[in-house]
């Protein structure tokens, strides 16, 4: 799940521009070839978890897939 896990935190950080400590707090989702299921975090938003059942995903419910960890700059300090 690294690669899925830091693509999420890039995506929220950089195109959502949520702070740092958010993007990283997010619930995660990830899926791959096989098994053939989404594994979700049990926080995902139930809505989108209907989303994805509703387009004939099956969902395998995770208390977490893992901790990911970052630093971040601050332009207007210089300072990490």
């Amino acid at each position: 799940t690294i690669i899925t896990q830091v693509l999420q935190a890039l995506v929220r950080r950089i195109d959502l521009k949520l702070p740092l400590d958010q993007a990283l707090a997010q619930p995660r989702i990830h899926h791959q070839w096989s098994p053939d299921t989404v594994r979700i975090e049990t926080k995902l938003d139930e809505s989108l978890q209907q989303a994805l059942t509703s387009r004939g995903h099956k969902l395998t419910p995770v208390a977490s897939m893992g901790v990911s960890q970052a630093i971040d700059f601050d332009r207007t300090t210089g300072k990490f």
